[in-house]
């Protein structure tokens, strides 16, 4: 998988949650061979991952209902309640998420779970308190990044809150090579990995192996589109489903979000 260019998750060692291990999840890149700018009109583009420059993730659980984020390239932190400020009703070691197979990706992201993002970045964002940026280092800019993580944090995290941190290496923003794709692959990746093993640790039916089965990476690849769709508006999918699964990758069927309906 790691030779691939898949994500990829590890343990790591606990500091918030002693009971449980932090997930680390890593994504690649991704280049564009052939075929980049027919690809949103029906064509066939070939594209590879690009496994020396990744997005890293790591996330671990807490026990105060909090989640913190964490985007390190841009010294950026954020907080919020779980249940209060994002709705999460999930409990640690209930079923992890999962779409269904019979959902189309672009039925995602749900339009509830969403505005709660946004509204919670909103007031943060309004406070001023945002540093500065750092060139070629905000992972598609540090508010979007916020509301994708928020996002997939309300959808994947549990009630009892988390710690997620997030961090580019050396992967470069607004030169095509897939950033966007790999943030939210790596933090969808090291959520849903962490939810398994917390359903696995409680009896639930989840295993708790390292990395990602087909239908793992099946549902993180919906996860991350999802958070494309709030990032982009009408993504192709090809950037995180080379992010996700790793390697050469030619697109035979794009899905492309019709219009802002299916966000409601």
């Amino acid at each position: 998988l790691c030779n691939r260019g898949r994500p990829r998750a590890t343990a790591a060692p606990d500091q918030e949650m002693p009971s449980a291990a932090a997930v680390e999840a890593s994504a690649p890149g991704k280049v564009i061979l052939f075929g980049e700018h027919a690809v949103v009109h029906g064509a066939r583009p070939v594209a590879a991952a690009v496994t020396s420059l990744r997005v890293h993730a790591t996330y671990q659980g807490r026990t105060d209902g909090v989640f913190r984020i964490e985007l390190r390239d841009v010294g950026e932190a954020f907080e919020c309640r779980a249940r209060d400020d994002l709705g999460v009703e999930r409990g640690r070691g209930d079923k992890v998420p999962r779409p269904e197979a019979h959902l189309p990706r672009s039925a995602l992201p749900r339009g509830a779970v969403l505005e709660r993002a946004q509204k919670a970045t909103a007031r943060h964002t309004n406070t001023g308190s945002s540093p500065t940026r750092a060139k070629n280092h905000d992972v598609n800019g540090s508010s979007s990044s916020l509301v994708v993580a928020l996002y997939l944090l309300a959808e994947l995290g549990d009630v009892d809150g988390g710690t997620l941190r997030v961090q580019a290496a050396g992967l470069p923003i607004g030169a095509g090579l897939g950033s966007s794709a790999a943030f939210a692959v790596a933090t969808a990746a090291a959520l849903f990995v962490a939810a398994k093993r917390y359903c696995s640790e409680s009896g639930g039916a989840d295993d708790d192996g390292a990395d990602p089965d087909d239908d793992d990476l099946a549902a993180i690849d919906a996860w991350a589109f999802a958070a494309e769709v709030i990032a982009h508006g009408r993504p192709s999918g090809l950037d995180n489903a080379v992010s996700c699964r790793g390697g050469g990758v030619v697109v035979c069927r794009v899905l492309l979000v019709e219009d802002d309906a299916s966000l409601g």
